[in-house]
């Protein structure tokens, strides 16, 4: 082989492997940068964070949703406030003058109004309900022991009233009676609350 040919055998191969260097050194780079990148990044591609449930819908009250209070919550005023206090009062002592001759001769000797009250829309006014509560007994004493038999019961009686009463018709209609509300008729009715007790006693 002459000596120029080796030469460029030579140069050849020297060339090659420079390039095959550069090329392996540019490969441990890029690897290089991709590590840090993962270091960086905690060794994996970010995520997306979870995206939190979102609240069910508020649902609104229905604004047709009636709402009853206790008659003592709905009035307004001091004075509308004293006349049903005065109003349960004579009420209560209407039925204490009636009942020696009327009630209290039936099945229980001993009758104590307990509670009247009602039930009103409070937005409109409109009566739900009323009742009058009284609890009954009966005592009698044994004679061999000294003992005392008891015998009671609670009643709950439902007021007359017509569909759509206002609060405010039935207190002015029971209170215009004067002494005597227990006999008094029921707004838009031919009753009276007496006509209830005896229905219900």
């Amino acid at each position: 082989m002459s000596s120029s040919r080796f030469v460029t055998i030579f140069l050849s191969a020297v060339v090659a492997f420079a390039a095959s260097a550069c090329a392996d050194q540019e490969t441990r780079a890029t690897m290089s940068d991709s590590a840090g990148d993962d270091r960086r990044t905690g060794g994996a591609s970010p995520e997306m964070e979870p995206s939190s449930p979102k609240p069910p819908p508020t649902v609104e009250p229905d604004a047709a949703t009636p709402n009853f209070v206790d008659a003592l919550a709905f009035f307004a005023t001091p004075e509308e406030i004293d006349t049903w206090f005065a109003l349960l009062a004579e009420l209560r002592r209407d039925f204490d003058e009636v009942c020696g001759d009327t009630f209290c001769e039936g099945d229980f000797s001993n009758y104590e109004s307990l509670r009247f009250r009602c039930s009103v829309e409070e937005s409109t006014g409109i009566v739900g309900s009323c009742v009058w509560i009284f609890g009954a007994s009966n005592e009698e004493i044994e004679p061999s022991t000294g003992g005392m038999l008891v015998d009671g019961q609670v009643f709950t009686c439902a007021m007359p009233l017509a569909p759509a009463t206002p609060i405010r018709d039935f207190v002015a209609a029971l209170s215009a009676a004067g002494d005597e509300p227990i006999r008094a008729q029921l707004p838009g009715t031919d009753r009276t609350p007496f006509d209830g007790l005896a229905d219900c006693l």
